[in-house]
């Protein structure tokens, strides 16, 4: 019996050594695969860190570039309406200047028609042989200039009104494109603003380009639209014209008039 058991003893223990490398074999595996298994973490890691840093970088270039575009957009601005309100003050200027030199110019037919007058009334009273012809050249002459006067009192206020009102046009035309310059430039300055603080917050570079192009693209309908809007200079000045030319031509028509009747009264004093 104890033979038994000493052979039963030897036996299990020749199968415990003839096992035991198979379980360190299977413990070696299982380290191993648990090994692979950190390293394949340890790489993605590496690699999420990696990819991170490229768009952190590309996130950081993107937002150096925007700012200075942004810098540019701003100085653009800026230099539009300094040209926009350069060719404004150009076009007073050059609109003073004609005013100017139309003024001159009447000035120079008024005195022009003054000194054919004194000659037609020096001939006048040339012509003239008795005391009644005499008195007749005096009231043709107190008579026509003083239709003179009423003429030209009637043209300057024509051209005075005309002039005014233009101005007020134009001022109310130049305030209204203000208006507008001042809204696309304030709307164009916060989705600048917008654009920079989410390129802060770390939003995205397509989506903070997308949102800043499309607040744009708002920006630009919202100027064209105002600016069909605000009112036209041309159409009103011609009717501002139209009315100068209704005053003149009433103005020369009364002084016509006041002069045939004046002539047809001088020719009966002299037998004509």
């Amino acid at each position: 019996m104890m033979k038994t058991a000493y052979k039963f003893s030897a036996f299990a223990a020749a199968l415990i050594i003839a096992g035991s490398p198979l379980i360190v074999s299977a413990q070696n595996l299982k380290e191993r695969a648990e090994e692979r298994k950190a390293e394949r973490q340890t790489m993605i890691e590496e690699r999420q860190a990696n990819r991170q840093g490229l768009l952190d970088e590309r996130q950081k270039a993107f937002c150096t570039r925007f700012i200075e575009n942004a810098s540019q957009i701003s100085a653009r601005l800026d230099e539009r309406s300094g040209k926009i309100d350069e060719r404004q003050d150009n076009r007073l200027k050059r609109l003073e200047e004609k005013r100017t030199k139309r003024d001159q110019l009447l000035e120079g037919k008024r005195d022009g028609g003054d000194e054919r007058r004194v000659q037609m009334y020096a001939k006048l009273l040339e012509k003239a042989d008795t005391d009644a012809e005499k008195a007749a050249v005096e009231k043709f002459k107190t008579t026509v200039e003083a239709a003179i006067k009423t003429r030209r009192t009637a043209v300057d206020a024509a051209i005075t009104s005309f002039r005014t009102s233009v101005e007020n046009t134009v001022s109310g035309r130049q305030s209204g494109i203000d208006s507008v310059k001042k809204k696309f430039t304030s709307a164009t300055n916060a989705a600048l603003a917008e654009a920079k603080a989410s390129c802060e917050k770390g939003t995205d570079a397509k989506t903070v380009r997308e949102e800043f192009l499309s607040d744009m693209q708002a920006a630009r309908e919202a100027l064209q639209s105002d600016r069909q809007a605000s009112d036209k200079v041309g159409g009103q000045v011609k009717a501002l014209a139209k009315t100068r030319q209704t005053s003149l031509e009433k103005a020369f028509t009364d002084f016509r008039t006041t002069l045939e009747a004046a002539q047809k009264e001088l020719k009966a004093a002299f037998g004509e």
